[in-house]
């Protein structure tokens, strides 16, 4: 769990969203290999519902990322975000671990986002979580996403 980088999901106040572990703990409530390969599976083969010109960005937190990490190369905000995009791209709210280097810390920050939450995901199996034993501030950037520049 330490060295992969899963794709997890969870489904929190009607909204779908898909976390990036990093290398990190994952929650109990999503922490079912079986199970979240079958979700995997089932997200992967859903189909794209937005353009990726339509996504939302958070483009404080990965400029703040990217230069916490002294990465200066010119494409490295592309390579990052690509992954979250396509899972924006089919109505995810797409997350990533805020403090990478310390895979004790268990908060989340959304990388970026679908134009609209009122979508047609299906997802029986998908956890749904009222009180999450991770910290996912979804004030912060809000369903309004008002910190959301580009």
């Amino acid at each position: 769990m330490f060295s992969k980088d899963i794709d997890w999901f969870f489904k929190m106040k009607n909204q779908y969203s898909h976390v990036a572990s990093a290398g990190g703990r994952l929650p109990a409530t999503v922490n079912d290999r079986e199970k979240l390969r079958e979700i995997q599976y089932q997200v992967y083969n859903l189909p794209y519902l937005y353009p990726a010109r339509q996504i939302r960005f958070n483009d404080r937190f990965i400029r703040q990322l990217l230069s916490e990490q002294n990465n200066e190369d010119p494409d490295a905000y592309e390579f990052y975000i690509e992954s979250f995009v396509n899972f924006a791209r089919k109505g995810f709210i797409s997350c990533d671990r805020t403090v990478i280097a310390d895979h004790t810390d268990d908060s989340y920050h959304i990388v970026c986002a679908p134009p609209s939450f009122d979508n047609d995901i299906q997802l029986a199996d998908i956890p749904v979580v009222d009180n999450p034993d991770f910290i996912f501030d979804i004030n912060q950037f809000g369903i309004r996403f008002l910190e959301l520049i580009r």
